[in-house]
């Protein structure tokens, strides 16, 4: 009875490497690399590097060189060889070069917008670009779906990029612009940019002039000198921002520590947990919004509200006054009468919340 077990586990063992090996031989996979140089000549160094792709990994790194090089490397795995080779040819990589412009398009039965297909017919694909350009040169990368990676980039940035996933070690341009709905952005510094994009989420470190227009993002920011943001429904959290400036209905607004912000709409919540020692005014105006501000640090400033049906409670005022108040009109101040720092305060149906230390 042992050895008939025995033969019987064999036998399974057999079988299962058997339909293992099967599966194996059923799927097969082919690859090709192609790579392009850009060189430079008397007339035109290169300036623009233009990358049009989707599904596709983008590599990016920058070289003392006046030539761009493009290298991709493309992967099919098909139920056999055969199909792999059939399918791996229906794929290919246009270069072309205008003047300073080097282009490279992924192209799917000759089409760039074929990817439907190839997805349809292959089991699995990957298309991986690895781009060197020159210290100054712009990048303008189409990859839905896809993801960009760059080290660091001194000439301006385009991306457009639905699906995507962008993440940038330092940009220092001043014209980059990122567009992708659906997209995530992790960039450790931007000198200066403008997202304009719907859904996305948005990490970014250390920024000097950053721009946001779309609706339904998520912000999370380190330091900031100054933000701009229109749209609805959008949640930004940052740790430090110098300058602030919103526009639209049903934001949250939460600020570690602010110096200056103005906001302008309806249903929003702004949270400020500090007021930097430098502050400058918070202006807002809108109905419907939470407002809560605190300032440990004791710094002085005016405070002017004007407000109906509204909830409101601030501590610490030459005349402290708390409650609910149909018709509101303040004129007061906190530390001292002649600080310039200004908290102005209009809308209805407010719900106000200020905490100032007791002793100035």
């Amino acid at each position: 009875m042992k050895r008939k077990c025995i033969n019987r586990s064999i036998l399974l063992l057999v079988l299962w490497l058997g339909s293992g090996m099967l599966a194996l031989a059923q799927n097969a996979e082919d690859s090709k690399a192609v790579v392009k140089t850009f060189a430079a000549t008397d007339a035109d160094s290169i300036r623009q590097v233009l990358i049009q792709t989707q599904y596709s990994t983008v590599n990016v790194s920058s070289w003392n060189r006046s030539d761009a090089r493009v290298a991709v490397i493309v992967s099919v795995r098909a139920e056999n060889a055969d199909r792999a080779r059939e399918l791996l040819d229906k794929i290919e990589i246009e270069y072309k070069r205008t003047g300073d412009e080097a282009r490279a398009t992924t192209l799917v039965n000759g089409d760039a917008d074929n990817f439907a297909w190839l997805r349809k017919h292959a089991k699995e694909f990957s298309i991986r670009y690895d781009i060197r350009l020159p210290s100054t040169a712009g990048l303008k990368v189409s990859n839905d779906f896809g993801t960009l990676q760059i080290d660091s980039l001194r000439g301006p940035l385009h991306t457009l990029m639905d699906y995507g996933n962008v993440s940038a070690t330092a940009l220092k341009n001043n014209n980059n612009y990122f567009e992708g709905d659906y997209a995530n952005f992790h960039i450790h510094f931007l000198q200066a940019g403008k997202f304009a994009v719907d859904y996305a989420k948005i990490f970014l470190d250390f920024g000097f002039y950053v721009r946001i227009a779309g609706d339904y993002n998520t912000v999370h920011l380190q330091r900031i000198k100054k933000l701009n943001v229109d749209g609805d429904y959008n949640k930004i959290q940052a740790k430090r921002i110098k300058d602030l400036f919103s526009i639209g209905d049903f934001q949250e607004i939460t600020v570690d520590r602010i110096y200056n912000i103005r906001t302008r709409g309806d249903y929003n919540k702004i949270v400020l947990h500090e007021l930097g020692r430098g502050f400058h005014n918070f202006i807002t105006s809108g109905d419907f919004t939470r407002i809560t501000i605190t300032n440990p640090k004791a710094v002085a400033y005016v405070l002017k509200m004007d407000t109906e049906n509204s909830e409101w409670k601030i501590s610490g005022l030459k005349s402290e006054s708390s409650g609910k108040e149909n018709d509101t009109h303040i004129r007061t101040y906190y530390g001292k009468p002649d600080a310039r720092a200004l908290i102005r305060i209009e809308g209805d149906y407010l719900q106000i919340a200020i905490t100032n230390p007791s002793n100035f």
